[in-house]
């Protein structure tokens, strides 16, 4: 049975024809795996931001392809997540401390070579020259990496733009309009639109990826799963190199925790107050553990090859002066009246 994945903000999506070689790619175990592992993490299943790194993934193809990336770039593109843990960028701090780096990233090779044996052989299939490195690192993946203006954050910021009615499926198909690619890169022909697009990712970051909700949920539940692998409820090897989807693992720790991993299960499932400052006026208990907020924007290239914020000075005042105050460790608090340590 063949395995389609689910494309909703793209108009230009039911007339792409995807290639022989996505199609062989998408129907792989490893793949299909992604359809279990939530785009956002733990808030994916506790937020209108429910969808999956499969259609993510499938979206960057999508973009790329519709773009007039190469055949390697849009392979490239599909498989940029392939490797990514159960619930996504939470397990970062897990596993590399409060470093932030991304651990999928650091694990990736031990992943194609423990759970890619289908892939792999697909790539020889198609493009016996190359080494399937080719196709997670270096220059062919810079369209998709790129931190500027790559296809990867491109197609997040406005997925989760449109999940969370922040812009319209009618204001994405005017900018994809405006894009196309020149020397490996993806350009933005509008200055207008581009300090538009730059001032909404902001927005975003601050309103979704770094507010005291989205930060809050993340603290409690990386302590869930410390918890839960000390104790022997979940394996690393099932968060790293498994197929049991996020829901299913969830559902493993609420069923078998021990009594204080259900107290955080239920600060979790329960908590509403989340707040960098505290207020006294209500119970507002303060995470022990540092909370340090990751600024994530977009800084579209524009025709001369140069990025908006040096383009524009306004554009460039505003980033100067947020990435200094997202240099700065903030407190977090959430509002509740259980005995719960982080």
């Amino acid at each position: 049975m063949t395995y389609i994945v689910n494309e909703p903000i793209y108009d230009f999506s039911d007339n792409l024809c995807v290639d022989c070689v996505a199609m062989e790619l998408i129907n792989t175990p490893e793949f299909r795996r992604l359809s279990g592992i939530k785009q956002s993490g733990i808030t994916g299943l506790f937020t209108i931001r429910n969808y999956s790194r499969a259609e993510h993934s499938f979206g960057v193809y999508c973009l790329l392809k519709y773009l007039g990336a190469t055949l390697e770039q849009c392979v490239g593109g599909l498989l940029h997540d392939i490797y990514h843990t159960n619930f996504s960028h939470t397990t970062d701090e897990l596993f590399c401390g409060e470093s932030h780096k991304s651990f999928h990233e650091k694990n990736k090779y031990n992943f194609f070579a423990k759970c890619c044996s289908e892939t792999i052989r697909i790539l020889k299939n198609h493009f016996p020259t190359r080494e399937y490195t080719y196709f997670l690192d270096g220059e062919n993946m810079n369209i998709t990496k790129n931190k500027s203006f790559g296809a990867d954050m491109l197609d997040y910021f406005m997925r989760d733009g449109y999940y969370e009615g922040i812009i319209s499926r009618k204001w994405i198909d005017t900018l994809i309009t405006k894009l196309h690619i020149m020397n490996g890169m993806i350009i933005l022909d509008d200055i207008t639109l581009a300090k538009e697009f730059f001032k909404t990712t902001m927005y975003i970051n601050d309103t979704v990826y770094m507010s005291p909700f989205s930060r809050g949920q993340y603290k409690i539940f990386t302590n869930i799963l410390k918890k839960s692998l000390d104790e022997g409820v979940i394996t690393t090897d099932r968060i790293v190199y498994g197929y049991s989807s996020d829901m299913d693992i969830y559902r493993i720790i609420k069923e078998n925790g021990s009594s204080s991993i259900q107290r955080l299960i239920q600060l979790l499932e329960t908590a509403t107050l989340y707040s960098y400052t505290n207020d006294k006026d209500k119970c507002m208990k303060k995470v022990d553990t540092k909370v340090v907020r990751q600024l994530r924007f977009l800084n579209p290239i524009c025709g001369c090859c140069k990025v908006v914020s040096e383009l524009d000075s306004e554009i460039g005042k505003i980033l100067s002066a947020t990435i200094e105050q997202y240099s700065k460790t903030k407190s977090l608090y959430i509002g509740t009246d259980m005995e719960c340590a982080f």
